[in-house]
């Protein structure tokens, strides 16, 4: 299992994965800033205890929460659109808002429209809760080995 999270939080930007681990009080020995390969084996080390997944839990929002639970209903994993699709008819999340174009990126495959910010403490839009489970280090998602959607795993 220890391959898989480190595959898992590899596959994120070594920022992300410092911002994850400063949101979960996970810090580098004597606080100096490291390689992204040793971030990852910090955090599979320290962020699926069971403890520090307990206070991660406890700590959410009751709506944060049940968005967890529903998505724990799904064995813990799902693409994007299908959760979305649940949470949407559950009343759990708002209708993503539609992001004006920006200017160069228009059309083309980064772009992606909506970007989730964790610091939306009150937004019921999936992105924006996705965002903060994740920063929680609760909920990542990942690339799926298909083209079709994005996986969303506990």
């Amino acid at each position: 299992m220890a391959e898989n999270l480190a595959e898992l939080l590899d596959s994120y930007n070594a920022v992300t994965l410092r911002a994850i681990a400063d949101a979960n009080d996970i810090h580098p020995p004597e606080g100096k800033q490291v390689p992204k390969a040793e971030m990852v084996r910090l955090l599979v080390d320290r962020l699926f205890t069971r403890e520090r997944v307990l206070g991660a839990w406890q700590a959410l929002s009751p709506a944060d929460r049940d968005v967890l639970e529903r998505l724990l209903l799904q064995q813990g994993e799902t693409d994007r659109w299908t959760l979305r699709r649940m949470l949407r008819r559950a009343g759990l999340v708002a209708e993503t808002p539609t992001q004006s174009p920006r200017y160069g990126r228009s059309g083309v495959s980064y772009d992606s429209g909506y970007i989730g910010n964790p610091q939306r403490a009150d937004s019921r839009v999936l992105e924006d809760i996705l965002a903060r489970l994740t920063r929680r280090g609760l909920v990542f998602t990942r690339v799926p080995a298909s083209t079709y959607g994005q996986n969303v795993k506990l």
